[in-house]
């Protein structure tokens, strides 16, 4: 594990040594942004963007150590994604349909 990825090991620890599950990770993220990239999204822009959904969260803490870590997340962060991207990995199995639920 690079001590600059620490996440990494957690996905791994979490996946135990199935090499299959991981398969299906992966597979699973390049469907993702397959999607991302037919709504004119990139993977990092909705990621950065997707905790937001749910109006029960108020605040996201993102790690940064640099000025261009600051300045690439605040690019990120108000990049254009359009709410057909999330109802569209809805329909296709890869979220949650909770994850569009935006309170009353």
């Amino acid at each position: 594990m690079r001590a600059d990825r620490p996440w990494h090991g957690r996905v791994l620890a979490r996946l135990g040594s199935g090499a299959s599950q991981l398969g299906n990770l992966v597979q699973r993220a390049r469907r993702i942004a397959a999607a991302c990239e037919r709504h004119g999204v990139t993977l990092p822009d909705a990621a950065v963007q997707f905790p937001f959904l749910p109006p029960a969260v108020a605040s996201v803490v993102v790690g940064m150590r640099t000025a261009h870590h600051v300045s690439s997340l605040v690019g990120r962060y108000t990049a254009p994604v359009s709410d057909d991207l999330w109802t569209e990995l809805v329909a296709d199995g890869l979220l949650p349909a909770t994850a569009l639920e935006r309170g009353t």
